[in-house]
């Protein structure tokens, strides 16, 4: 709300921090939802076992993914930009104010 609904920047700062936060927890809380659901004697986990024996090989398997999963935002961010750029639409994204009885701008 306070990034939505004032105009002031700092104040618009202190709910873009919140916001960050928010959504660091919500991350995390996905994350632990994701991992409780993995079988203990499944294949991921052998496989990860047996990848513990080799460390290089694993930090080596996690920088490449790294690498694709940023990449691959990259090239999404750069098209979106570029398709943005060159439409003849406008330039800023508007966002949807669910309440504009209440004088949102």
């Amino acid at each position: 709300v306070l990034f939505q609904a004032f105009q002031k920047n700092s104040v618009r700062g202190i709910g873009q921090i919140g916001l960050a936060i928010g959504f660091i927890f919500l991350g995390m809380d996905l994350i632990g939802q994701a991992g409780s659901s993995m079988d203990p004697k499944g294949d991921l986990a052998k496989m990860l076992l047996i990848l513990k024996k080799y460390p290089v090989s694993l930090t080596l398997m996690s920088a490449v993914m790294t690498v694709l999963m940023q990449s691959t935002t990259a090239v999404i961010a750069s098209r979106s930009l570029r398709a943005r750029k060159h439409s003849d639409g406008p330039k800023r994204i508007w966002i949807h104010r669910p309440f504009p009885a209440l004088g949102w701008r």
